[in-house]
């Protein structure tokens, strides 16, 4: 809906007595904010949805295993089934880090066959999803509303996963992308205003005025000899003197009506902010040198890619509980600066008798060895008597030979 709001009126009286009359308004756009919109501003944003392909691209890249109650791989043949149906796990998981970032609320059926087993789980799109519930919030009925068509879901047919309560309805979440409406449809408009002033650029540097006596023949060569003369950017200072031109006029073209990069630059950074995703997980490499660049990566693992991995955990072990209850699911998480940090922490626990070489291994889902020494905790000795340390220095620097 757009309001205007009149700022001022002014009435000029010209010679004549007659009265001109202008006035100014003020141009608001009140954007409904809705689902739907916020899955139209990811289609269109280059950057948000760089920053949701990166999440789902990364987290459980590694893929997956499955575990029984005390951490031992088990191999589940139903289990894999339905997590691989028609080779779709990757487009399943991709599919629910896009609607948790987008709409922060995913919504999945199980799919069951002629047999009543399930062999497959469906998302339902969020933007066809309403929530029927009491005044204490509690979910009475869910309805699917697609076109003219609606079907109705009780509680307990209908997977519902949200990442934050939105404090105004608590049967949904509430959504990343609603603090960033304004900043990213004004990014929109001022790409389409670059845009129209290339397209809409048509004014002329310059207009030459040749004189009006010049028959057709002097014309044609007239504008034959400024094309071959002043052409290109190596003749631009070139100066002319003729007697068939009679006039020039030089019109300015300047770009500022396209001084919109700081803008748009701050829409990027507030974009990344909301979705945890550093700027140079997006290729934006400006004002970033290495240690800042590996400290960001380390942050955007940390604090956004494991705490997704854990979501992403919960909601495959709530969906195959009811295909095998005493299947785990476990991502697997072998990026590189957890195996430096993980494996720098188990050698000092081993080295302080804390842990053995079994445990560590059962840790990192390896084999387990033997042997009995692997069950033994052990220990590095590290202290030595100062006494002992001059000795053995002096013993060793008597053996070297004159």
């Amino acid at each position: 809906m757009i309001k205007s709001k009149k700022v001022s009126v002014k009435a000029v009286w010209d010679k004549q007595g007659l009265s001109y009359r202008w006035q100014t308004f003020w141009l608001l756009e009140n954007l409904e904010t809705n689902l739907s919109m916020y899955y139209r501003l990811y289609r269109q944003n280059t950057d948000i949805r760089r920053c949701i392909e990166e999440l789902y691209q990364t987290a459980g890249q590694d893929w997956y295993i499955l575990t029984d109650k005390v951490w031992n791989i088990r191999w589940d043949v139903l289990v894999e089934n339905v997590l691989n149906f028609e080779n779709r796990f990757g487009e399943f998981k991709s599919t629910i880090v896009r609607d948790l970032s987008v709409a922060w609320n995913v919504f999945i059926i199980p799919i069951k066959n002629a047999s009543w087993k399930i062999i497959w789980f469906q998302i339902l799109d969020p933007r066809t999803i309403r929530i029927v519930s009491n005044k204490y919030w509690e979910v009475l009925r869910y309805i699917q509303v697609k076109w003219s068509d609606s079907i109705i879901f009780q509680p307990n047919e209908i997977f519902h996963f949200k990442d934050s309560i939105d404090p105004d309805n608590e049967v949904f979440g509430i959504s990343k992308v609603e603090t960033l409406v304004y900043d990213v449809m004004g990014d929109s408009e001022s790409s389409k205003s670059n845009y129209a002033y290339f397209k809409n650029n048509w004014v002329p540097s310059t207009i030459i005025t040749l004189d009006n006596e010049l028959s057709e023949q002097e014309l044609n060569i007239a504008l034959e000899q400024l094309k071959k003369q002043f052409s290109w950017w190596a003749n631009k200072h070139r100066v002319s003197a003729s007697t068939w031109i009679k006039d020039i006029k030089v019109i300015w073209s300047t770009i500022k009506d396209m001084e919109f990069v700081q803008l748009r630059w701050f829409t990027t950074e507030r974009i990344c902010c909301a979705f945890w995703v550093p700027k140079t997980i997006l290729w934006y490499s400006d004002n970033v040198n290495f240690s800042t660049s590996d400290n960001m990566y380390r942050k955007y693992i940390e604090n956004t890619i494991r705490p997704l991995q854990n979501q992403l955990e919960i909601i495959f072990n709530s969906l195959i509980y009811l295909v095998n209850p005493t299947i785990t699911f476990k991502l697997l998480d072998n990026n590189e600066i957890w195996i430096k940090e993980t494996t720098d922490r188990n050698l000092l626990l081993l080295a302080n008798w804390i842990m053995t070489i079994n445990e560590i291994r059962k840790q990192l889902w390896m084999d387990l060895i033997k042997s009995e020494i692997a069950n033994t905790p052990i220990i590095k000795q590290w202290f030595v008597l100062l006494d002992d340390v001059w000795v053995d220095n002096i013993n060793q620097m008597a053996n070297i030979p004159k």
